[in-house]
């Protein structure tokens, strides 16, 4: 009978790492897909053969031609902001961007925008601000500097 899937410590053998690293690895969402049944973590060995043959490169510099998925191009924070004339800290700052639902991508531990989806959001924004009754110089600038202040501060209960 053929085994279908491999078991933590059967996968740290073959990678030579330690099964902690792939404990590690769940935590943080990388590595291959596994299948988890009570407390026993299995790796299915086609997920595991895909995972190998995604990680594999010809060169370092290989790499970063790789970062975006389905060729999609996926800017970076700074450039984002500068292509949208948008301030930089609505891309940067963590608290900021989930209270104003920015559109982003996590790769591995880098953020990345797509220049479409982040143009549809403000758009949607000044959309917003234009609807609420915001001056004209508000609406049809670069989206709201004191949207933050709108959402409240720390103290507030929400």
């Amino acid at each position: 009978m053929q085994e279908l899937f491999f078991n933590e410590t059967q996968l740290a053998q073959r990678w030579g790492m330690s099964p902690r690293t792939l404990q590690r690895w769940r935590i943080e969402g990388r590595g291959p897909r596994y299948l988890k049944l009570c407390k026993k973590v299995a790796y299915p060995i086609e997920d595991v053969l895909d995972f190998e043959d995604r990680s594999t490169h010809i060169s370092t510099s290989e790499r970063a031609a790789m970062a975006a998925p389905f060729g999609e191009d996926l800017l970076s924070a700074k450039q984002v902001a500068r292509a949208t004339n948008l301030p930089y800290y609505l891309f940067c700052n963590p608290r900021i961007r989930s209270q104003l639902k920015v559109p982003h991508t996590k790769l591995n531990t880098q953020l990345r925008f797509s220049l479409a989806d982040v143009q549809h959001w403000a758009d949607g924004w000044r959309k917003r601000w234009y609807d609420a009754g915001a001056p004209d110089r508000f609406v049809n600038s670069a989206i709201p500097v004191k949207a933050t202040v709108i959402f409240g501060g720390r103290n507030d209960k929400a």
